[in-house]
């Protein structure tokens, strides 16, 4: 059973009001740093500084499946929006798309010369967003994997958020 101090688990809360906890997800062996909801939201997935990919059922809180592959700790998690296929990336600079269901890598995104830091998809899934503390946001196309644009800053990136339409960018950068 994993103590309430414990920093490799995740915790699901209730409404945003009561901030009632209904239930710690347990099975990291280091420190959990990034978790998102499938998009039905009966499933979820998070990525720890012990290099996996945990995908977990929701009602049950039980891992259901554990991606492996990363060699170092992992700082961001995002998933598709089919929620079919889940992307993760960290400290090893790689970004890793993996099918949940055939437990496989289906491709690598490489190009970020330090810790990818935070990821979004666009809403139709064609195109993945990176950010990264080499200074750059990186926009790739899903299919080809090839990156289509680097956008450069003044210091490391690290979050990025996309329109709901997915038209437009937001990157925070620790300047």
């Amino acid at each position: 059973r994993a103590k309430p101090d414990d920093p490799a688990t995740a915790r699901e809360y209730a409404g945003l009001g009561s901030g009632h906890e209904l239930g710690v997800f347990s099975g990291h062996s280091s420190n959990a740093s990034a978790v998102a909801f499938g998009p039905d939201g009966r499933f979820a997935v998070s990525v720890a500084w012990d290099a996996t990919v945990r995908a977990w059922d929701v009602e049950s809180r039980l891992c259901v499946s554990v991606l492996e592959g990363h060699t170092n700790n992992l700082s961001a998690v995002c998933l598709t929006p089919s929620g079919r296929q889940v992307v993760s990336a960290g400290v090893d600079r790689d970004i890793k798309l993996w099918d949940l269901k055939a437990r496989r890598v289906l491709r690598q995104f490489a190009g970020h010369e330090a810790e990818v830091t935070a990821l979004a998809f666009t809403p139709d899934g064609r195109h993945l967003v990176s950010a990264a503390r080499d200074k750059t946001v990186r926009v790739w196309e899903v299919a080809s994997g090839k990156c289509e644009r680097v956008l450069s800053h003044t210091a490391a990136v690290l979050a990025v958020a996309l329109t709901p339409g997915g038209s437009g960018l937001l990157s925070a950068v620790a300047d």
